[in-house]
């Protein structure tokens, strides 16, 4: 073996050494029950990921319609069939993938080009490209209908009065659930793509909003001097801002007019996003062909056979990947906003669900949390301090969401579960903020997990399947079987606070 040969060698060997060090350093630093809680959680992971496992193989070659998996063309190279189940995570990254990669990619290209050449025009050539990008992809009546919304909310704009701007957004929001309405906007598009008419259309009423009620907002002098700031132009700008288009996040209008100047180093960080995308979605894709988790909460069969530990497995494991979805494609506007179109202020990735037990964290979409917090939680709720604001900010805050989503039967009682859940969660830490006991608050907190889980999987899955979930963990188990689920809500809590207070600590030594 060569010298250069033996270096390397040694090198890779110290960074293992290095790594397994810091992992016991960590481990160390963690007490005897917060050990044996995150035991307990490995233990229930690897139960249930091995039968999950095992029950995705069984079925993979004999799938029937009774058992309603939904499964598709996978990997042929490895006989596997793959779980198709979730449409959005099927269409952004098997039907629109190439568009997409073509989009963005083109965006970059175009936006650092005018950077180096054309300063001045670069506003108004990206403008253009991202309108002639729209329109081959939802054609020309879409991009009429797209002009007609900036128009009237740029006119109501210049009445200055926030209730114009509310009546116009609400009626228009209202507008698109009459099924009509919604069948003539899912048909602007073309071909593949008209399913993206529909939602960007709502997006351009949330970021059209944003830009009318940044402008009725007092203004300092500085702000007066500059009116080119709200002008048309810049409306059109905001809203035809492509990466941003089609599936957010919603940067609000105050956010899309900061701008700071990039460091050098963007190339090397763009190519390491866009390396970790690429590992994310192949990761993902990986265990959508080994982990039919999309697919068995429609099997009837399954769910009333499995565990309850794997049921609750299931249950994380299905609000995971929605997370994930959220997090690649949020990833990817923000990388591109931030380093390559220097918007410092872009949507940051939600934070991540393996740490969440309070409904305050639960919101994946960064954008429309920003949104709703600064045009409508914020204002209705001053301060917090109160449980009937609380209640009556967080009530209109989902009243909104459930507008942006879609007005159902699932959509309506996802959204009043979450709701009551956020204002409890607010009651219990007013009642509880001056307690000393951390498990006192842990007791609640270990069953607000298992609701921020099962709320959300009526919105994922589906209400039967909430139906099945609940009915397995918290009723048929009998008393065994609920001290079961609690004690593992107990436990990821007990390992999470810990591990946020071990954080804290830290920041303030350094």
């Amino acid at each position: 073996m060569s010298d250069n040969a033996q270096r390397q060698s040694v090198d890779h060997q110290s960074r293992l050494n290095v790594y397994i060090n810091n992992v016991k350093t960590k481990l160390n630093g963690f007490s005897t029950e917060c050990k044996i809680h995150l035991l307990i959680l490995a233990n229930v992971a690897v139960f249930s990921l091995y039968h999950v496992f095992m029950e995705s193989v069984d079925h993979d070659s004999d799938v029937t319609v009774a058992k309603q998996r939904v499964l598709g063309e996978g990997w042929w190279a490895m006989s596997r069939k793959k779980d198709i189940a979730d449409f959005e995570w099927s269409f952004w990254f098997s039907e629109a993938r190439f568009a997409l990669i073509s989009m963005l990619v083109s965006h970059t290209v175009v936006s650092l080009l005018c950077k180096r050449v054309l300063p001045e025009a670069r506003d108004a050539i990206l403008l253009a490209h991202d309108i002639l990008w729209v329109y081959g992809l939802l054609g020309g009546s879409y991009i009429i209908t797209m002009t007609l919304l900036c128009v009237a909310y740029f006119y109501v704009t210049q009445f200055n009065d926030e209730m114009y701007l509310w009546c116009l957004t609400v009626g228009l929001l209202l507008t698109t659930q009459i099924t009509s309405i919604d069948k003539v906007l899912s048909h602007l598009g073309s071909n593949t793509y008209s399913v993206m008419a529909h939602s960007s259309f709502v997006f351009a009423i949330f970021r059209c909003s944003s830009f009318g009620l940044e402008r009725c907002k007092p203004r300092t002098k500085a702000d007066e001097s500059s009116e080119n700031t709200f002008s048309l132009f810049q409306l059109f700008r905001y809203n035809f801002y492509l990466p941003c288009y089609f599936f957010g996040p919603v940067m609000t209008f105050d956010c899309f007019v900061r701008k700071e100047e990039t460091s050098s180093e963007t190339p090397q960080r763009i190519l390491m996003d866009v390396a970790r995308i690429i590992g994310y979605v192949a990761a993902i894709d990986f265990l959508l062909h080994y982990f039919h988790i999309s697919s068995l909460p429609l099997d009837a069969e399954f769910m009333r056979g499995a565990p309850s530990i794997v049921l609750g497995f299931l249950a994380f494991a299905n609000v995971f990947l929605d997370w994930m979805k959220g997090r690649l494609l949020y990833t990817i506007s923000g990388s591109i906003a931030k380093h390559v179109d220097e918007y410092d202020d872009a949507p940051k990735c939600c934070k991540n669900i393996a740490t969440i037990y309070t409904f305050a964290d639960t919101y994946f979409d960064r954008g429309i949390q920003h949104w709703i917090c600064r045009y409508v939680y914020d204002p209705l709720g001053k301060g917090h301090e109160q449980l009937h604001k609380e209640a009556l900010a967080g009530g209109v805050s989902f009243v909104v969401v459930v507008l942006l989503q879609g007005v159902g039967t699932q959509t309506l009682l996802w959204a009043f579960l979450n709701w009551f859940g956020l204002t409890f969660e607010f009651y219990l830490n007013q009642r509880f903020k001056k307690t000393q006991y951390k498990r006192v608050k842990m007791l609640f907190l270990g069953l607000n997990y298992w609701c921020i889980l099962l709320f959300n999987c009526i919105g994922i899955n589906g209400v039967n399947s909430f139906g099945w979930y609940f009915s397995k963990l918290f009723i048929q188990g009998g008393f065994v079987g609920i001290l079961l689920t609690y004690l593992l809500g107990y436990s990821y809590v007990c390992v999470n606070m810990e591990v946020q207070e071990k954080q804290h600590k830290d920041i303030k030594k350094e």
